[in-house]
């Protein structure tokens, strides 16, 4: 009889980023593995209760306002006989907390990052700062109680270490090469004109959600000190979209920056840039990197060293460092300048490969299956 193996997370794909990308790369993994792979997200009040996607059979609970969706989860998993799959693999607080309410004993919670620092800017306000003490009392419950927890740098082993002192164990997630890869010229100027982005300019481009911890105005101030033939490509939507819009146009940068929402096929942008801006102040590990050296991009990030920076970026380029550039400040003219060394630097193809090999999803299938 084949392994039966439960992914659970609060969205899947057509939602897209760093954990619903690797949630979808595990999926393909342990199906081509021949087990048999049950996902559960929820349907976001718009996607089917049940289909199968990428070999898996995806289940969706109904999204209810508030704390409403947790009755929602643990009804779902009773139906689905939880404790009857032999791995459980939880990527959200909420999946967790239901799975270990319920009893599941074998739950492995891969931490995407830590609320408590994550969020912090929530406090600001009386709904916010509510939401933020009722999600840190909900992590703390699920980092003392689950019986394994991974995390995939030791900045994330360091902060889930504020609440567990021990057994914390380390992953290398992984990136799925055969979507985020190089392209040939031709093709790449092909998608440029595809998706309305000028053949003849050079396009420094980053991608996630717009909200504060992003940092994404910094990529916009960066852009008034780099040549006019650079443009920026925002991918993804947010509560700062239109905020982004606005500082752009008002820099006189309306016609350099170009928008474009989230989408399930976000490797097309990856083939059409030059470099990938990472502008994050928090960014526990960063699924985007991985993707952006696949597709070898170099990647400009913010030196971690720097103060109030916690990013992994560091850690995941340690021994490859030609697949990245870091800034010496957190200001846009540093931030431009070091844009520039990229554009004109080149990456080795000895830190590529070594780079792929050691950021590969059979690896983490393996390690969680034993």
């Amino acid at each position: 009889m084949n392994e039966k193996i439960l992914l659970a997370n609060t969205s899947f794909y057509p939602s897209v980023g760093g954990v619903e990308n690797s949630l979808r790369s595990l999926s393909e993994e342990f199906t081509r593995r021949g087990m048999d792979v049950t996902v559960i997200a929820s349907d976001e009040g718009r996607l089917p209760g049940k289909e199968l996607l990428f070999g898996a059979k995806i289940y969706r609970y109904k999204h209810i306002p508030l704390f409403g969706y947790l009755i929602s989860i643990a009804l779902l998993l009773l139906k689905l006989k939880h404790s009857s799959f032999d791995l459980v693999i939880s990527r959200h607080l909420a999946t967790t907390f239901v799975l270990l309410l319920l009893g599941n004993k074998k739950v492995k919670y891969i931490a995407p990052g830590v609320y408590k620092h994550q969020n912090v800017g929530l406090k600001d306000s009386f709904l916010g700062g509510l939401k933020y003490y009722l999600n840190c009392s909900l992590e703390r419950y699920v980092l003392k109680n689950t019986p394994d927890i991974y995390v995939f740098s030791n900045t994330m082993e360091s902060q889930v270490g504020e609440l567990r002192a021990t057994d914390i164990k380390r992953l290398f997630p992984g990136v799925d090469s055969s979507r985020f890869h190089q392209v040939s010229l031709s093709v790449k100027d092909e998608i440029k004109r595809e998706q309305g982005i000028p053949v003849d300019k050079k396009v420094i481009f980053t991608i996630g959600r717009f909200v504060d911890v992003k940092n994404f105005s910094l990529a916009i101030e960066a852009l008034k000190y780099l040549d006019e033939n650079i443009v920026l490509l925002l991918v993804g939507d947010g509560p700062l979209k239109e905020d982004l819009k606005v500082q752009a146009n008002k820099l006189g940068l309306g016609n350099r920056v170009i928008f474009k929402s989230s989408t399930p096929t976000p490797e097309l942008y990856f083939k059409v840039a030059d470099v990938f801006l990472l502008t994050s102040t928090y960014e526990p590990f960063g699924q985007v990197l991985l993707e952006a050296s696949a597709s070898k991009l170099p990647v400009v990030a913010i030196d971690s060293s720097i103060d109030g920076v916690q990013t992994a970026t560091k850690e995941i380029y340690n021994n490859f460092g030609s697949l990245v550039y870091f800034t010496e400040s957190s200001t846009p003219k540093d931030y431009s300048f070091s844009i520039n060394c990229a554009i004109e630097g080149s990456i080795e193809d000895l830190h590529f490969s070594l780079f792929l090999e050691r950021y590969s999803w059979s690896n983490i299938a393996l390690k969680l299956l034993s």
